[in-house]
């Protein structure tokens, strides 16, 4: 899922950050990948709300 979000010249190595990502995952990892990911959704979030209150100002 992580190498699934690469941007841009990244997009072309998901098989390679595929691979890095792939090994010794434990809890605490997983812990900061949930952490990692709540906070790109609540950036998400407010982009868009943000988003929205700039065309209600235009």
């Amino acid at each position: 899922m992580l190498a699934s979000l690469a941007l841009g010249s990244l997009q072309g190595k998901v098989p390679l950050l595929t691979r890095a990502l792939t090994g010794d995952f434990n809890g605490h990892h997983a812990f900061m990948i949930v952490s990692m990911l709540r906070a790109i959704d609540e950036a998400d979030n407010r982009i868009s709300r943000l988003s929205e209150e700039i065309d209600r100002q235009l």
